[in-house]
């Protein structure tokens, strides 16, 4: 097995072997995953006032990370 996935392994059980420890990470993970997808939200935002000001996508896509396709969507 690969030593990354062996050592992310351990990490898991001992997560797992503390109630208190899962709660905190999850708790993390979760603030996590929110901030993410409130970045990502504000992109969006940022990438749509963009287009109507008329810039071209493939610069909306280079500054806020967006895909192209994405930003077409908008």
């Amino acid at each position: 097995m690969d030593p990354a996935i062996q050592e992310m392994q351990k990490k898991i059980d001992w997560i797992n072997g503390d109630p208190t420890l899962l709660r905190s990470y999850l708790k993390y993970e979760k603030a996590v995953s929110d901030e993410i997808t409130r970045i990502n939200g504000t992109k969006r935002e940022i990438a749509s006032k963009m287009k109507k000001l008329g810039l071209p996508i493939d610069q909306i896509a280079e500054v806020t990370g967006l895909t192209v396709e994405e930003i077409t969507r908008l």
